[in-house]
Parts: structure tokens; sequence; C-alpha cells
């Protein structure tokens, strides 16, 4: 009767068009260096989108990977989903980070990514800039100016598309306040520390147009270490979820923690901690509980890991 169920249920999943999910989580699902690791689903298959790595595939701007069943994930070893970056990109040593693909109402996809500015900086400040595909693969086309450069601030990244029920969409992104800093882990650990703030901006349908002006969510704690980061927003019946990782991302400090609030755009309250041991870049996807992050390695590579949110209110757990 079970084998029948499952059966009957991933026969449904395919005709709806959603990928059949088998939700096995144990182990790495990507060996190779894959940091930050952003999902979407399309055409019957969930994507992963990867930071370019110092490691493996050097010369990929955006990583690819997919898999039909959540369980086995193949690495579209040598396909670039950004190929070509704007001109405000230091094209020299771009550094591109932390994508993320929202799928449009119109059908069609958008990207949001970090790269080193040519702008100010000196080549240490990332900016956030967005890309366009009609395809959720792409290639992306990218936008000639950046979608937010505070140079002044240190720059931006990690922006991440978030929807509300309603059909708000909103970017959440942080401050690169650290590389403002004054030396020490993640140039941030030497006094003062600077802050590093999580922003919330509401945009159009287009998931780029800025409408008003942006909030800060969430403000660097002593307790945060260096940092904070990689902002991913979900929503469970009344309660806004953020998670974040706060800690150097280098070390085994770096963890994902969360808060809850009733508005998208203010009062988080601290929960707790979802990861630890140098787990991060949590992304959620589908009905906000299929999240993928990445798993800090001896060697210094990211590995990727997927996990199932357990919601009850305001406690969440992997």
């Amino acid at each position: 009767m079970l084998s029948t169920t499952l059966s009957l249920l991933a026969t449904a999943l395919l005709a709806s068009g959603a990928p059949v999910d088998k939700r096995s989580t144990s182990g790495a699902v990507i060996t190779v260096d894959f940091p930050d690791p952003a999902l979407v689903t399309a055409n019957n298959q969930w994507y992963a989108f990867g930071t370019q790595s110092v490691y493996d595939n050097k010369n990929i701007h955006i990583q690819v990977a997919s898999s039909s069943d959540f369980n086995s994930w193949s690495l579209h070893n040598g396909q670039d989903a950004l190929p070509n970056l704007p001109g405000w990109v230091d094209q020299s040593n771009p550094l591109v980070w932390a994508p993320d693909i929202m799928h449009l109402d119109d059908g069609t996809f958008v990207m949001y990514f970090s790269a080193t500015t040519n702008t100010g900086g000196d080549g240490n400040y990332h900016c956030i800039g967005t890309a366009t595909s009609s395809t959720v693969e792409g290639p992306y086309s990218p936008s000639l100016d950046p979608w937010y450069c505070p140079v002044d601030q240190g720059g931006a990244i990690d922006a991440a598309g978030f929807r509300d029920a309603d059909g708000t969409w909103y970017i959440t992104y942080k401050i690169d306040g650290n590389a403002k800093g004054n030396g020490g882990i993640c140039n941030n650990g030497n006094a003062p520390i600077v802050n590093t703030p999580i922003m919330i901006q509401k945009v159009a349908s287009d998931g780029i147009t800025k409408q008003g002006s942006p909030t800060s969510i969430m403000n660097l704690q002593s307790s945060d270490g260096p940092d904070i980061e990689a902002p991913a927003m979900i929503r469970k019946g009344n309660t806004y979820i953020l998670m974040f990782s706060s800690h150097c991302y280098s070390t085994d400090s770096y963890n994902t923690l969360y808060a809850t609030s009733e508005s998208p755009t203010g009062g988080f309250v601290r929960r707790g901690s979802l990861l630890g041991g140098g787990r991060g870049g949590l992304d959620a996807s589908l009905d906000a509980t299929d999240v993928a992050f990445h798993g800090l390695q001896g060697d210094g590579r990211r590995y990727m890991y997927t996990g199932i949110l357990n919601i009850d209110g305001n406690s969440v757990t992997l």
C-alpha cells in the first residue's frame, strides 16, 4: 500500500510540473567547491547555482547543477550561467559571488549576483548586479549598470529575492561593511568593528526596479563575530523567517541563524541556530522547506548539502 501511494504521489507531482522529491539529505550532494548555493525549480528539475570557485572550475563565473529528485545532483561541468560580465566589474579579478535566481510571472528568470567593482575600493569592494534570461540555465544577460553599489559603505553582496503571499517582490542583501574594516578575521576582527547590516528592498514585478527606500532588518551583534551575511527570507503562515549566516565564512565558526517577524520589513527577533560547524550560505525554495547550503571542508572547499526545514510557529529546525 505504501509503495502504491508513493508511486501515485510521484505520478501526480510529475503531472503538476513539480520535480519528484525523495527528500534524502545525508552527506554532501556536490563534492567540489560550490559555495553559496541558490535553489530554483523549473522543467521538473531542481537547479542550484554557485559562487565562482577559487579551487575548482575557476573560470566559471556562476556554476550550475541540477537534480530531478533533490538527492542525486549533477554538476554541469563547463557551463557558465553568466559568461559575460558588465563593464562595472573588475574583469581581471571578478570574484562573482552568491547568485540567486527568481522565476518571474512572465516566465523569465532574473539573477542577482555580486562581483568586484572597478568603481571604487581598489578591487576590494563588491557591488550587486542583475541579469536576465528566458531559460533557467541561461546564459543570463547582465544589466549594464549595477543594481546597488554603495562603495562609500564598502559595497554590497548576497542579494536574494523573496516573493510575499500577496505577490509583492523584495530583495534582501548585505552591506559589506567589513570590506572597510580594520583588519583581523574577515577584515573585521579588530576594533572598532564595522556594522554589516542586512537590508530589504521592495521591487516591482520585474524583480529589479526599486520601489521606495531600503530598510535595515538585522544588525551585527558581538556574538556574531566579524560578520553577518547571506540572508534568505521565507514565509510560513503569518510568520516571516529570516535566515542568515554569522562569523567568518572560512572558519568552523561560520553558522546559520534565524529570526522571525510579523512583517518582512522589520521587527525581527532572533530565535536560534539552524546550522554550525562552517555550514551556511543557505537558500530555500519550493514550499519554503527545501534548502541548500554549503559546508566547509578541511582543505577550504565548500561542498553543497541539502536539507528540509521543520517549521512550527517561531521554531525552525533542520
